[in-house]
């Protein structure tokens, strides 16, 4: 190359002073054009800086909509928060009318599940399930064992976990799929199964339209070795829905508020006493005592 620049440069008519330094000048110039380009390094640099800021948005993102534990709050409204790894409550399930209705009036998405769970217990919307015998259930499922302790001790520490009708405890991953399925929170599908091992003929939907107190009475019957029939189960699930529900406003649990209709609270004031009656003449009552129990259900 350097041959062939000289020779070209012969043809020329100038000094040899210039004709040499020509020549050296075009010779650094095209060694330069044929030598690959360095990269710049601070470029690489800020590449694999934004890949990695990328990379870490999106597993942050995909980690806090992620949830890793559960608590299902069950009175008569059944309610599921589900916890993210920042303990962050990143979704409410209602598995009833009730649960929605308490889920709907309250906003604890992106709350703290400690501060989500003292605004739903001391909420307005919750508190008239509250009232008389109601049982509260919470229960806490954590991705480890160790998480569930935690959060089981966490939420017992609350005032409102003090109170004599609230139960608190962990639950269990392998019921979670079952509960599901049978469309029941963790919660109350936990408390099924405490039926259900006492009695096997007794299925998910027996105990769905049933409150906590109910259950807890129900259980206590079996273990008492009194066994419900079909007839008295039936009629304690229409006194929970309340016919007079389906007629107008209706009932709600234990006939708390009368029905808008006159006739609608007539027949579920029927119904209520067939349903004391008839528990009365079950498990040996006198008529004193059904009546007594009647008397507290139409107040």
């Amino acid at each position: 190359m350097e041959n062939r620049i000289k020779e070209a440069l012969d043809l020329v008519t100038a000094e040899q002073a210039l004709k040499e330094h020509t020549a050296q000048a075009v010779t650094r110039a095209l060694k330069r054009r044929e030598r690959p380009r360095a990269g710049r390094p601070w470029a690489m640099a800020a590449a694999a800086a934004c890949l990695v800021l990328l990379l870490t948005g999106a597993g942050s993102f995909w980690a806090y909509f992620t949830p890793v534990a559960t608590i299902s709050v069950d009175v008569n409204p059944s309610l599921e928060l589900d916890i993210n790894r920042f303990d962050r409550v990143i979704q409410v399930e209602a598995f009833n009318l009730d649960g929605q209705e308490v889920a709907d009036s309250l906003e604890l998405r992106n709350l703290p599940y400690l501060e989500a769970m003292e605004l739903l217990m001391n909420s307005q919307s919750l508190q008239p399930y509250l009232e008389g015998e109601a049982v509260v259930s919470i229960t806490v499922l954590g991705e480890t064992q160790a998480q569930s302790d935690q959060m089981l001790q966490d939420i017992s520490s609350c005032s409102y976990a003090q109170q004599g009708n609230v139960y608190c405890h962990t639950g269990h991953h392998e019921d979670v799929q079952a509960a599901r399925e049978a469309g029941l929170s963790l919660g109350k599908y936990e408390a099924y199964l405490e039926l259900y091992a006492l009695d096997p003929t007794i299925t998910p939907q027996d105990v769905q339209g049933l409150t906590m107190y109910e259950l807890r009475q129900w259980l206590q019957d079996l273990q008492q070795g009194v066994h419900r029939p079909d007839l008295l189960l039936r009629l304690n699930q229409l006194l929970v829905q309340g016919v007079g529900d389906q007629l107008g406003n209706g009932l709600i649990p234990f006939h708390a508020h009368p029905s808008s209709k006159p006739w609608g609270w007539l027949l579920c004031q029927a119904q209520a006493e067939a349903t004391m009656v008839f528990r009365s003449l079950y498990l040996g009552f006198q008529p004193s005592t059904w009546m007594a129990f009647s008397e507290e259900a139409m107040s």
